[in-house]
């Protein structure tokens, strides 16, 4: 796995505003660039790529200085392919001549063959960019960075425009990519839901610097980071420790938490997002019901979420830990204290990736 590793200062020309990244290492498979919209995001990115020449500090790729060395400075020279948000495609080419431009005269076709055939593109290579619909061209584009030679690959807001169907073919591709071909892949969202779904960790951009970077399950644990940047916590639960099938679909079995999904691709590595306001706290054990995850937890912390004028009730198993977020009334009428045995309820219809 390759280590990218970035510690500079940036300023436009005429601008007032500093970027000021410190000490930035990406060395997971798949780390996501999370933030709001002005945060700094494509910034960071840009001066990684070589369209923003810092103003002083390193960006370092195993070791090797990008920015003192010559040749490394030329943007395409780094060992980066990038998908900007503007798809960039060349209006005077064809669907299958934008996809292997980068490959040159001894470029291999049978990867991006794979993907044309995995994204269903195939009855559009003689098409022109024109011909297409903006979420169609957002995946030639990304075929293209796929397939173009590169150490580091990154995808800003890759699923812009893009339906939910095609949504889930893209994250597949985009997992296979970084672990079958060992290339690391920066995956920048300001969707928190998208980063959940694929990141191994989370570096959080804010008013040009970095604020926060962790592994996708501590952050979204971190109540200052829900508080700061989340209408709502959630919580992620990985790599289900069963799955069975059913008549229509699959089960899956997060230790004692049961759902039950549509058939969907890999649910072996399936992740569980539980968004905090679907889990209810109940003293006893409720009978007669029509929800099937119930079990007993410890309250652990109580936390005040202003947003929603709530409480986020963290909640601990033995296997993994919950959020909970309920109005003040509901903490009050309940009487919850940190250290209290009660059980947790949630139904069955938390997001699957």
């Amino acid at each position: 796995m390759v280590n990218l590793e970035a510690n500079f200062q940036f300023n436009y020309e005429n601008s007032s505003i500093d970027f000021n990244f410190s000490k930035i290492n990406f060395n997971t498979p798949i780390t996501g660039v999370f933030g709001h919209t002005g945060s700094g995001k494509t910034t960071l990115l840009e001066c990684i790529i070589g369209i923003n020449n810092i103003n002083s500090g390193y960006i370092k790729l195993n070791d090797n200085d990008l920015v003192s060395d010559i040749k490394d400075t030329v943007v395409g020279h780094r060992g980066i392919s990038y998908l900007a948000q503007h798809t960039y495609l060349f209006p005077h080419l064809t669907v299958f001549q934008n996809i292997i431009y980068p490959l040159g005269k001894k470029g291999q076709l049978d990867y991006a063959n794979q993907l044309i055939s995995m994204l269903s593109l195939s009855s559009l290579l003689s098409f022109y960019p024109n011909q297409l619909s903006g979420g169609q061209q957002r995946q030639v584009a990304l075929v293209r960075a796929l397939i173009a030679p590169h150490k580091i690959l990154i995808l800003d807001e890759p699923l812009s425009g893009i339906d939910k169907a095609a949504a889930v073919k893209i994250n597949k591709i985009i997992k296979k990519h970084s672990g079958s071909l060992d290339k690391n892949v920066l995956y920048v969202s300001h969707n928190i839901y998208d980063l959940a779904k694929i990141s191994n960790e989370i570096l959080v951009i804010d008013n040009g610097a970095n604020k926060y970077k962790d592994s996708t399950k501590s952050l979204l644990l971190n109540s200052e980071f829900s508080i700061a940047y989340l209408s709502e916590p959630i919580s992620v639960l990985d790599s289900p420790t069963q799955v069975t099938n059913h008549g229509r679909g699959v089960n899956l079995f997060f230790n004692k938490i049961k759902v039950t999904a549509p058939n969907i691709n890999d649910p072996n590595e399936a992740n569980l997002i539980i968004n905090s306001t679907d889990v209810s706290i109940s003293l006893d054990k409720v009978d007669n019901t029509s929800i099937s995850n119930q079990f007993p937890v410890t309250v652990i912390d109580i936390i005040d979420f202003p947003k929603h004028n709530s409480k986020l009730v963290i909640l601990k198993s033995n296997e993994f830990i919950l959020q909970s977020l309920i109005t003040t009334n509901s903490l009050n009428l309940l009487e919850l204290v940190v250290g209290e045995k009660v059980w947790c309820l949630f139904k069955a219809s938390s997001l699957i990736s």
